[in-house]
């Protein structure tokens, strides 16, 4: 269970290939969020946490999303992802505000968004954690791994 110390320390860790920090400021989107949900589960799986920006400054979730329940955003990401992705999602009370964790299992398959869109996570040019698309010729070894 992700209590509010674990948390803290994993924010003050950073992100990495198995952590991703989302911006709630503006409203994350239903597509950025269920993107990166498959980009983690296509990987190592790990954590998406919604109201921490990339620098790790907690800003909290929006009205919408904080009085949501971490049931509703778990069924969003199932009924976004194929096959169904099931994932925990938890809202924990930080003195900044509330954050939404959401634990993404590894794929034992490839999972794609509802609209098609496959991707994974890697690092970019200057090592730093991304999603980025999963092209046809990257399967085979995706299952190799």
């Amino acid at each position: 269970m992700m209590t509010p110390e674990i948390l803290t320390k994993l924010i003050a860790e950073g992100e990495t290939l198995t952590v991703e920090f989302k911006s709630d400021r503006k409203p994350l989107s239903d597509n950025d969020l269920v993107d990166t949900v498959v980009c983690l589960a296509n990987k190592h799986g790990g954590k998406l946490v919604i109201g921490v920006e990339d620098d790790g400054c907690v800003t909290g979730l929006n009205q919408k999303l904080a009085e949501s329940s971490p049931g509703l955003l778990s069924a969003l990401i199932a009924s976004k992802t194929i096959p169904s992705l099931s994932v925990e999602t938890a809202m924990i009370d930080l003195p900044e505000g509330y954050v939404a964790v959401i634990n993404v299992p590894i794929a034992p398959q490839l999972v794609s968004t509802s609209n098609g869109r496959i991707l994974i996570r890697g690092l970019d040019t200057r090592r730093n954690p991304q999603c980025r698309p999963l092209y046809a010729s990257e399967i085979d070894s995706w299952y190799a791994d």
